[in-house]
């Protein structure tokens, strides 16, 4: 019981870290110059491209996911404390990436809905005791970063 309350405790203080954490910026919002207005259908669905195009991620921002896959790509699975190692070094990159967030409106939004999942496999993985375990939050990191990719540029 104590593990799920941590486990509770731990997403509620990443969710107030990923609303409170993102700073106003002037970065494009949208990859066109055309307003992009929610609809119900976006809304209820999450992530989303902009019409057939995905969303922009400041440089800085993409620097830092990019660092993220690098770490999974070469990560040596061949011990349980490494899974941990690696989760702690994904969460502090995570932490960053939403200290220095310069995305805003919509394209901040759905972001979020990549991240909060993706998020919470790396909690898993900070916490994993089994091989087996971290070697299927490693594959589920794999396809975060596919999903990713399928959204943002």
């Amino acid at each position: 019981m104590i593990t799920l309350k941590n486990s509770f405790l731990s997403i509620a203080i990443t969710s107030v870290l990923l609303l409170a954490g993102c700073q106003e910026s002037s970065a494009p919002e949208n990859p066109s110059n055309e307003s992009q207005t929610p609809t119900q259908e976006t809304v209820e669905d999450g992530l989303h491209l902009v019409g057939d195009k995905k969303w922009k991620v400041p440089p800085g921002m993409m620097e830092n996911i990019d660092e993220q896959m690098e770490l999974v790509i070469f990560y040596d699975e061949t011990s349980d404390t490494l899974h941990q190692e690696l989760g702690q070094k994904l969460d502090d990159l995570c932490k960053t990436l939403v200290q220095e967030c310069t995305m805003t409106g919509e394209a901040h939004n759905v972001l979020h809905e990549w991240l909060i999942p993706y998020w919470e496999t790396i909690d898993s993985l900070k916490e994993v005791k089994d091989m087996d375990q971290g070697d299927k939050l490693i594959n589920d990191l794999y396809v975060h970063y596919a999903t990713f990719e399928d959204y943002f540029e």
